[in-house]
């Protein structure tokens, strides 16, 4: 409702409380983002595991067409990580 200068005198609305719901969300994106850390690394060694390396090469492949930069890789391939074997 306006008055006759056009001012407002009256409003109305409905306020919801959303904070659990944020809360929740933010909650499952944190677990969300645990499990793609955990699906993507070596449990052992910490490492990228084969898949997200893929994923990884492949981005910054496509990365390095777009800007016109080179792309430089270095493979070691470490055997005998534990002793005695």
């Amino acid at each position: 409702m306006r008055d006759e200068h056009g001012a407002p005198v009256f409003l109305a609305g409905i306020v919801f409380d959303v904070t659990e719901r944020k809360n929740r969300e933010q909650e499952l994106e944190n677990i969300t983002i645990a499990l793609s850390e955990d699906a993507s690394t070596d449990a052992l060694t910490g490492m990228r595991n084969r898949r997200a390396t893929v994923e990884m090469l492949q981005a910054e492949t496509a990365r390095s067409r777009t800007c016109g930069s080179p792309v430089s890789l270095v493979i070691f391939d470490i055997d005998f990580l534990k002793k005695g074997k």
